[in-house]
């Protein structure tokens, strides 16, 4: 199940979210880990393009339904990421 856990310390407040199981192509493809991958990919297409150019041709639709759209957004994401991480 998908989750958000907030952990304080003295110094400071972090909010994490979780899946609890594989989203993707052989996934367990739980509805509510879907649709976090769903929010996360859609907020990396609008916030983090400057970093990461995985431009989607449109925003997935948060209902939880691993398709082709969200697993052409998984590929292109991690395509991206792998490329960002190779020249560092």
């Amino acid at each position: 199940m998908a989750r958000l856990v907030t952990e304080k310390t003295a110094e400071k407040t972090s909010v994490k979210l979780l899946i609890d199981h594989s989203v993707g192509l052989h996934g367990r493809n739980r509805r509510d880990d879907v649709q976090l991958i769903q929010l996360m990919l859609n907020a990396a297409n609008k916030y983090l393009n400057v970093w990461f150019k995985c431009p989607l041709p449109e925003e997935l639709r948060v209902d939880g339904i691993c398709g082709e759209k969200t697993l052409a957004a998984i590929r292109a994401y991690q395509e991206n990421v792998n490329k960002v991480l190779a020249t560092r």
